[in-house]
């Protein structure tokens, strides 16, 4: 969410989060933010042999988050909890922020097009059964969801 514009924009928010699952895929010490990416390519190619590439390391971290997606699904999560404190939905009281909020309404918009952009089902929550087959893990699929 872009608070100095009032507009809200997420096509970042999944490459952050893979970055995330991708530290913690690789039992990073350091947080991958403070690596660089090609460093975390050459780390793994150095220590597992592979010959892998960014793009695959991507769709590790990618797999990561669907199957954490699906644990919280099965467990009972939903897009009803994927919320901010009410705190954050205040406005800023000083700096050059100062007045501005974060809309729930735009919020809430803008949690439901990063659903959609990670192939999740944005009423449920729930990866769909066409993500996890592209990720190779359709086996994760909600019970009964086939293609």
């Amino acid at each position: 969410v872009d608070l100095t514009e009032g507009t809200t924009r997420v096509e970042g928010v999944p490459e952050i989060i893979y970055r995330m699952y991708l530290g913690g895929s690789a039992m990073a010490v350091v947080p991958i933010n403070a690596q660089t990416i090609t460093h975390m390519v050459n780390a793994t190619r150095a220590l597992t042999g592979w010959d892998t590439s960014l793009w695959e390391l991507m769709k590790v971290a990618e797999r990561g988050a669907a199957l954490a997606r699906v644990f919280n699904c099965r467990e009972g999560f939903t897009p009803k909890d994927d919320v901010l404190p009410p705190r954050l939905h205040e406005a800023f009281t000083c700096g050059p922020l100062k007045g501005v909020r974060i809309d729930p309404d735009q919020f809430a918009r803008a949690l439901r097009l990063y659903y959609q952009m990670e192939g999740w089902d944005p009423d449920t929550g729930w990866p769909t059964f066409a993500k996890l087959a592209e990720l190779g893990i359709e086996w994760a699929a909600r019970p009964g969801d086939t293609w």
